[in-house]
């Protein structure tokens, strides 16, 4: 189903732009977006003896898909990222299925469409390494509601920009999809992700591919190619990954005692650290060690003593531009990654912000789905497709492999 005008969404769209809807019909191709009444109508024909001899079928009721409406259109890039992650998130799930009938059945539907969205993502994407947003002649253009929603157009905007995150977690994806579906490609990437990425002299992994920019150096980008380098497995991976972790310690500043950085090199000083990258790197290490000393050092950073979750900015931050008050503002997608902190330590405490992140789902998502944040209350593809997988993994998946 596409965008449809429920009460959920109005109340989350006017609190940023009271004219949003008027916005969404002029730009949607059909004239306006879908109403309640429109699903309904497509339901009453499915519950009709009009509808007797459909037997099987996906109604897909969404005014913004028609059939060459969007031809030579200006489109939106396909995110590795968050359809790496999606992806992921589908083979995990299968993985949790029973073994009867019904949960057989759900599992390999699961299978099959990872194994769908992985050949779609390597045919428009793939090229030397995975290019961050390709088009794809589904999606249209970013319009004015995405900027009156607080976004930056060009986040949603084709690239052929490389990122280590975006093609670590391809790695974890295919990796995965070569154990559950037999899908070889992995060998090919994982090379390529190393030849592009780790930087041999200074022992890290640059942000962006050799050669496609100024160089610099990120605590995320470590973190997500030790979980890659993981499930690759190898010698030549294994070594990336110590060196690595190494870097987090050493270089960022990832142990005790020591208050972390997220960025290293020429950038442009205007993104400061934040719990995001910090839970990322805090995840890699506990796969190698204890690091409760860095746990307490999250929570006295950023837990915000009124709802139990992790704030996005640290209390002693300041303000900043884009996010004002970062100390007051809670992403989901760190609140996921958080969770799986605490499954992969096994430490105290975790039930108490697992229990606060519930009371902030129940009191701000919308039709089922995350919210970025509480500060930014609009339902985005990629604040639930990298919660879907966080929720779902566990630090096994990063021990052993197939492909070693």
């Amino acid at each position: 189903m596409g965008w449809c005008l429920t009460d959920a969404e109005d109340r989350g769209q006017s609190a940023t732009n009271r004219f949003w809807l008027a916005e969404a019909d002029a730009a949607s191709p059909s004239g306006r977006i879908l109403r309640p009444e429109d699903t309904a109508a497509s339901v009453v024909h499915l519950l009709s003896e009009s509808a007797s001899m459909v037997t099987g079928a996906i109604l897909d009721i969404s005014p913004d898909m028609l059939p060459g409406i969007m031809s030579g259109a200006s489109v939106l890039g396909e995110g590795v990222w968050h359809n790496a992650h999606f992806g992921a998130a589908h083979l995990l799930a299968a993985r949790r299925m029973g073994n009867g009938p019904v949960g057989k059945a759900i599992a390999e539907e699961l299978r099959s469409s990872a194994k769908r969205l992985g050949d779609s993502l390597y045919d428009l994407n793939y090229d030397d390494g995975f290019r961050l947003r390709t088009a794809s002649d589904i999606w249209k253009t970013p319009d004015a509601a995405v900027e009156s929603g607080g976004e930056r157009p060009g986040f949603y905007e084709p690239s052929r920009d490389r990122r280590c995150v975006s093609n670590a977690a391809a790695v974890i994806f295919y990796s995965l999809l070569n154990e559950d579906a037999d899908d070889d490609r992995i060998g090919e990437m994982g090379e390529t992700f190393l030849d592009l990425f780790f930087d041999e002299k200074l022992g890290r992994f640059r942000r962006g591919a050799v050669a496609d920019g100024q160089e610099y150096w990120r605590s995320v980008d470590q973190a997500m190619a030790i979980l890659a380098c993981r499930r690759l497995g190898g010698d030549r991976a294994a070594a990336a990954a110590a060196a690595a972790a190494t870097a987090l310690r050493d270089d960022f500043g990832y142990r005790s005692g020591e208050r972390p950085i997220n960025h290293l090199g020429p950038f442009p000083g205007t993104r400061r650290r934040n719990s995001w990258h910090d839970a990322f790197a805090i995840y890699a290490l506990a796969l190698d060690g204890d690091v409760s000393d860095l746990v307490d050092m999250m929570r006295a950073a950023y837990e915000s003593a009124d709802n139990g979750l992790l704030a996005h900015q640290a209390r002693d931050a300041g303000t900043s531009p884009y996010l004002g008050d970062g100390s007051a503002v809670h992403f989901s997608c760190t609140q996921a990654v958080w969770g799986a902190v605490g499954r992969a330590t096994r430490g105290e405490g975790f039930e108490t912000h697992d229990a606060a992140w519930r009371r902030f789902d129940a009191a701000t998502s919308r039709d089922g789905l995350f919210v970025v944040a509480d500060a930014y209350p609009n339902v985005r593809l990629w604040c639930n497709t990298e919660p879907a997988f966080w929720l779902l993994v566990e630090p096994d998946i990063f021990a052993s492999n197939s492909l070693s």
